[in-house]
């Protein structure tokens, strides 16, 4: 998944995130740019829950991510270490189904 110069205001901290500082300080634009992979390391697992009302099909995989941020008006930037010296830690892809739509 890759996206590039996407606009994200940025809040200074989670006050201002959730609304609980009146008057709200303004925000910042910010852009991000960021290039996601995923590389499957084995079989689909099934997963199944029907007390919990979950299901789903789990790969799991290997991530990596480039990621990159720009505030022109503080002159900030970031970017972060090329992907390929990433480690993953726990990377899954998959699909669920839970709630009102999990189906046993």
């Amino acid at each position: 998944m890759q996206m590039n110069d996407v606009n994200l205001p940025d809040f200074g901290n989670i006050l201002n995130t959730i609304g609980a500082i009146d008057p709200p300080t303004p925000t910042i634009d910010t852009t991000a740019s960021f290039d996601v992979r995923w590389q499957d390391k084995g079989p689909r697992t099934r997963l199944s829950d029907a007390t919990n009302h979950f299901n789903g099909m789990f790969i799991d995989c290997n991530a990596t991510i480039d990621w990159s941020a720009n505030q022109p008006s503080t002159h900030f930037q970031f970017v972060s270490a090329d992907a390929d010296t990433s480690t993953t830690v726990s990377a899954v892809i998959g699909f669920e189904r839970n709630g009102r739509f999990f189906n046993g």
